[in-house]
């Protein structure tokens, strides 16, 4: 594909300025969010076998224990979860959570973007389909505009496709003044692609700071100036999906540093 100018700008704006139309008069109130760990989950980690013999043997140092000061909590008796998702068990307790263990995909070679490509595209094998399996969800569901969101600088693979998707993401820098915006879509009226690229960017801004206004200090059409780190990425998802008018998919990835940690 050659990339022209035009298609530059028209991307780059969809891309920073979060393109999106309403979220409102969505049927439902179902939500899901999808998060992708990149960077390697450890899940005998997160939630151990402790009732498997082999496990203590097999980890080593690394192995949790049923007491002490590697305790983990106790699932059923055989399984455990890590200390450090305690939150997570009164979700468990309620029967509100399930966790799927040892679940992969067929994928089995050693490259991350290979496996991330199957992942998000849902297909047999890299590259073997040009869009995401949370997309064709959406689209055999009649999902309306702007129900699928991806907490992401740009959209994903996991949400390319026919249905329509918007991205958003926290950004440290403060937004633009509104005299600016203002001169953007007098110079790009001229322009459909680029003037719906904006519009629906500016509107996208204005739901988010809204969703987030309670956040600290911040006020409805602020920029809210934050990392893309975890806690930050998930009050964000949580803030936004939470909303009355929130998108009814939500997806976004958090990349590991440790691989050994839950």
């Amino acid at each position: 594909m050659t990339l022209s100018r035009r298609t530059l700008l028209i991307n780059t704006l969809a891309a920073a300025a979060l393109p999106r139309a309403a979220f409102a008069a969505i049927p439902g109130d179902r939500r899901l969010v999808i998060m992708v760990l990149r960077g390697g989950m450890d899940g005998l980690h997160a939630v151990p076998p402790l009732g498997d013999p082999d496990y203590a043997l097999a980890r080593g140092a690394l192995a949790l224990q049923k007491g002490g000061d590697k305790a983990a909590f106790d699932l059923d008796g055989f399984f455990g979860l890590h200390p450090a998702l305690g939150p997570l068990l009164p979700l468990w307790t309620r029967h509100e959570l399930a966790i799927v263990h040892a679940a992969a995909s067929p994928y089995r070679e050693r490259s991350h973007f290979d496996a991330q490509d199957v992942l998000e595209s849902g297909g047999a094998k890299p590259h073997a389909l040009n869009d995401g399996w949370l997309n064709r969800a959406a689209t055999s569901l009649r999902l309306g505009h702007g129900a699928a969101l991806a907490l992401s600088q740009n959209l994903p693979l996991i949400l390319r496709g026919a249905a329509s998707a918007a991205s958003w993401a926290p950004s440290p820098l403060s937004g633009l003044p509104p005299e600016m915006v203002k001169a953007l879509t007098q110079l790009y009226s001229s322009d459909p692609a680029l003037a719906l690229a904006l519009e629906e960017g500016v509107q996208m801004e204005a739901f988010v700071s809204g969703a987030m206004a309670d956040d600290m200090d911040m006020k409805p059409g602020q920029a809210k100036k934050k990392s893309n780190a975890f806690p930050d990425l998930a009050a964000a998802a949580g803030k936004v999906m939470a909303a009355a008018d929130g998108p009814l998919l939500e997806q976004f990835a958090i990349t590991l540093v440790h691989n050994r940690q839950p």
